[in-house]
């Protein structure tokens, strides 16, 4: 988690994306006894853009990949 968490901070810092926040099992843990989960749910918010919000996607998809994060089924993974 700790690495899919630096590149989030990277992602803002580059401008890719305004902000995040994490949701789902791993939020929940606040709140819940802990339990073990195998991924990290991330609300984005982008900056700005014209045009659909399926093509804002594009260009955080191509950030991703060029640093070597690539698409599994639903998912884009970071780290193992």
């Amino acid at each position: 988690m700790k690495g899919t968490l630096k590149v989030m901070n990277q992602m803002v810092s580059d401008g890719v994306i305004s902000g995040y926040a994490i949701c789902g099992a791993i939020a929940a843990m606040r709140y819940f006894e802990p339990f073990q989960t195998a991924d990290l749910d991330v609300l984005v918010a982008f900056p700005e853009t014209s045009g659909s919000a399926l093509g804002a996607l594009i260009p955080r998809s191509q950030y991703l990949a060029a640093h070597g994060h690539k698409p599994v089924r639903e998912c884009i993974q970071i780290g193992e």
